[in-house]
Parts: C-alpha cells; sequence; structure tokens
C-alpha cells in the first residue's frame, strides 16, 4: 500500500512538474513571437533605411560612410531577427519534449534511445 501511494504521489509530481514546463513553454513563445516580429519589423525597416541609401550615395547625396552604416544596420537587424527566430524554434521544441515528444533519427528512438 506504501509502494502505490509512493508510486501515485511521485506520479502527480511528474505531471504538475510537466504542466509546468508546457505553461512557460506557451508564456514564453509568447514572448518570443513578440520579440520575433520586432526584429521583422526592425529587419524590413533596415532594408529600405538601406535601399534609400544606396539611391542617394549613387546620386551623390550620401557618403559611403552613410551607405556603409546602413549596410552595417540591415546585417544587425537580419542578426537579430535570426535569433529571435532561433530562439522560438528552440523553445517549441523544448515544448514538443515537455509534452512527451522526442525526435526520431536514424531509426532510433532519441526519446528512448533504443532502435524503432
Amino acid at each position: 500500500m506504501a509502494d502505490r501511494s509512493a508510486a501515485a504521489s511521485q506520479y502527480v509530481s511528474t505531471a504538475i512538474g510537466a504542466w509546468r514546463e508546457v505553461e512557460g513553454a506557451i508564456s514564453a513563445d509568447q514572448s518570443l513571437a513578440v520579440r520575433e516580429r520586432e526584429f521583422a519589423t526592425a529587419a524590413e525597416e533596415a532594408r529600405a533605411a538601406q535601399d534609400l541609401a544606396e539611391r542617394e550615395y549613387a546620386r551623390g547625396v550620401a557618403t559611403l560612410f552613410e551607405l556603409i552604416d546602413a549596410y552595417t544596420r540591415r546585417i544587425d537587424a537580419e542578426r537579430g531577427l535570426i535569433t529571435a527566430r532561433a530562439a522560438r524554434v528552440s523553445n517549441r521544441i523544448a515544448y514538443h519534449v515537455a509534452l512527451g515528444g522526442g525526435a526520431r533519427t536514424g531509426g532510433i528512438d532519441a526519446g528512448r534511445g533504443t532502435a524503432r
């Protein structure tokens, strides 16, 4: 009887822990989605600024420094977007694992470490 009670207690504890992980992953995904949208907007604006700088440089209105600065800002914005997307993908993988999912690679169930 004590073993059954301990097993039930362990099961409940594990289930609660899993739900907390899932809840945390969902909350993080919402925050990461906002961050990704912000970086996407910044990258779009940086591309537009770069296009403008290229046109102005071609007309002799902008300096080479301004053109290079526009390129640098675009690259930084796109790097931020890539980082935000990677963080969101990583979070979704954690969410999948928290729900009990596992990756299957090369005929081996990575979640269990056994051959299928």
